[in-house]
């Protein structure tokens, strides 16, 4: 897609991970993933609030949240169908997940209560939970790759003086600045 000045838009950091994780989600083997930890969330749509889940699959995400969030949703999670819900989350995700034709959707054991699973997977009739730990938290870690140092000594600026140096600032006998 590009603008009427042909410049094709940047792509948010939201966006990018969403792609990478869809990728995560052919890999993994499943029609889709349901993130419910608060800060993979957020860290994966750009949506601030809390109380929300989010569902990606190969071609679509979905933030599942409450009308409180309506707008806020809306403004930060752009990439993401937002799909407001009324009473309790977990029937709200199995309603989408059954309607996306999802039949396997992964999961992260750490993210849900035991009722909250219990109630999911009650209500997803048509589909099966697949626990698949760690799949986001991959992708946010941070990997380290070496840095070239700069070998050219750093100069004070002119008129710079450094304060004399005591035993006393250096925690030596003097005492005096102690």
């Amino acid at each position: 897609h590009r603008d009427a000045e042909g410049v094709a838009p940047e792509v948010s950091a939201h966006a990018q991970r969403l792609e990478t994780l869809r990728s995560v989600v052919r890999d993994a083997e499943v029609d889709g993933l349901l993130v419910a930890d608060t800060a993979n969330v957020s860290w994966l749509t750009g949506f601030r609030g809390d109380s929300s889940w989010a569902i990606v699959t190969e071609n679509e995400a979905w933030l599942i949240t409450d009308g409180r969030y309506t707008e806020q949703a809306e403004a930060e999670a752009p990439q993401c169908e937002v799909v407001l819900r009324k009473d309790g989350i977990e029937p709200k995700t199995a309603e989408v997940a059954s309607q996306a034709g999802i039949k396997t959707l992964a999961f992260s054991a750490k993210a849900f209560t035991v009722a909250q699973h219990g109630t999911l997977n009650k209500a997803f009739e048509d589909g099966e939970l697949v626990e698949k730990n760690g799949l986001v938290a991959k992708l946010r870690e941070v990997t380290t790759r070496p840095v070239r140092l700069i070998h050219t000594p750093l100069k004070a600026p002119s008129g710079f003086t450094r304060p004399p140096r005591t035993e006393g600032r250096r925690g030596g006998r003097g005492g005096e600045h102690r």
